[in-house]
């Protein structure tokens, strides 16, 4: 009898060093995967460094445990997984759903080893006080913040991104306002009436797009010249919305439209002008939306 439980107890210690090493090398994995971005110039975060560390500290608690004692592994395997948290409070935050981006596959593996590695330094080689008060609060938490970060991303407008349609704007005289060239329809007969009863007169021709023209929001820019310096033009909260540049100040058409804290910029090149959507994670994308020829 003895011998049996002398053996279960081995198994025990055995299986929690298998799964420190497992998850060890499995964050080791990911934080060196998220380092090596910097070879396309991508900037990573702090706290991936210290991540890489506690992954370090993981392996080590695993070899100490199946080597030396359970009871030290897991001393060793908490302060490892004091580390990571910060880490993983990140990676709960990246999987919530953002404009134009796929969570990897990873992250959703990388939360759910932590939530593993969490139960085995609670439970085993016998379970803590109030482990499993700890590791519901724990998880709680990580599901605090994935709802505050979707509320908060909600409310700044990221999943209600407009199609932006940029146009040349053009004085001619005579009157009346032409759309000259429109092929994907974002100016529609509401839309030109719209811009008709704000006094915009002349020749609106299409030089460039971002995004869909039918969608549920859509911005619209005029632009007679190139603007000076980058622009920062918010988002609509609905419908559409017009700016317009006359060469000299921007017009916002209706004044009273309510927009979003979110904006796209403007920035001049020596003969266009770029439009850049800023992402939630200071990222950014854009594209070319007006040329200008040297006279």
């Amino acid at each position: 009898m003895c011998l049996a439980r002398s053996d279960s107890v081995r198994e025990k210690h055995t299986l929690q060093g298998i799964i420190y090493l497992s998850c060890g090398g499995f964050f080791c994995f990911v934080t060196v995967q998220t380092i090596m971005l910097w070879v396309w110039a991508v900037k990573p975060h702090p706290l991936i460094y210290l991540g890489f560390l506690s992954s370090l500290g993981f392996i080590a608690a695993g070899v100490i445990s199946i080597c030396i004692t359970p009871q030290y592994g897991r001393i060793v395997a908490a302060c490892a997984l004091a580390g990571l948290t910060p880490l993983w409070v990140i990676w709960v935050t990246a999987l919530v759903p953002e404009h134009n981006t796929i969570p990897l596959p990873l992250l959703y593996l990388a939360v759910a080893a932590y939530v593993a590695v969490l139960g085995v330094v609670a439970f085993l080689p016998r379970p803590v006080s109030l482990a499993i008060t700890g590791v519901a609060i724990l998880c709680g938490l990580g599901v605090a913040i994935a709802a505050f970060t979707y509320a908060k991303r909600l409310s700044v407008g990221e999943y209600n991104r407009p199609g932006i349609g940029c146009f040349r704007w053009y004085h001619d005289q005579g009157g009346g306002l032409l759309i000259a060239r429109d092929t994907e329809n974002w100016i529609n007969t509401a839309t030109k009436v719209l811009i008709e009863n704000a006094g915009i007169e002349g020749r609106l021709q299409l030089t460039g797009a971002w995004g869909i023209p039918n969608s549920p929001t859509r911005v619209i820019v005029l632009a007679q010249n190139k603007p000076s310096g980058p622009v920062q033009l918010h988002y609509p909260q609905k419908g559409v919305l017009v700016y317009a540049f006359d060469g000299i100040s921007w017009r916002k058409i209706p004044a009273d439209a309510p927009t979003y804290p979110t904006f796209f910029t403007l920035e001049n090149g020596n003969d266009s002008t770029m439009l850049y959507e800023e992402l939630s994670d200071g990222s950014r994308q854009g594209t070319e939306v007006f040329i200008w020829k040297r006279e």
